[in-house]
């Protein structure tokens, strides 16, 4: 499968599978700000805080693709937290679109194997803010 790049044309599909993906993580993952599931009436780019493994993150989901989850609340990272979990649509030949983590390979994202891979990424985080790594 040949990646390709994106075009204009592209738009209303990144919009489209982007809410999708803001359906999907609230489901999967919930909120904490009781956030309405009418995701077509909130524009983007949409936010929300989870508490995912007992920890405060905010997801945030740009119409353009991507999928941010960063802490939530931390002192240390009042301002422009570091991203804990990141992917964005990428195309490929015969107009198929695919969630890319940041070395550019598929995250099966709306699999289980995608859920996992979250909170994964959050167990490395929190062993890390702890000092265990």
């Amino acid at each position: 499968m040949k990646q390709v790049p994106l075009t204009v044309e592209d738009w209303d599909k990144l919009s489209e599978l982007s809410k999708k993906a803001v359906l999907h993580l609230l489901r999967v993952f919930g909120n904490k700000q009781g956030l309405d599931v009418l995701v077509e009436s909130i524009p983007f780019p949409i936010h929300w805080k989870a508490e995912i493994l007992g920890n405060s993150f905010e997801w945030i989901v740009s119409e353009m693709g991507s999928v941010t989850l960063r802490l939530g609340e931390h002192a240390r990272y009042t301002r422009n937290p570091p991203p804990i979990f990141y992917v964005s649509l990428g195309k490929f030949e015969g107009d198929q679109f695919c969630w890319l983590d940041p070395e550019g390979d598929i995250v099966p994202f709306f699999e289980k194997e995608g859920e996992e891979l979250v909170l994964e990424k959050v167990r490395l985080y929190l062993q890390w803010e702890e000092g265990d790594l």
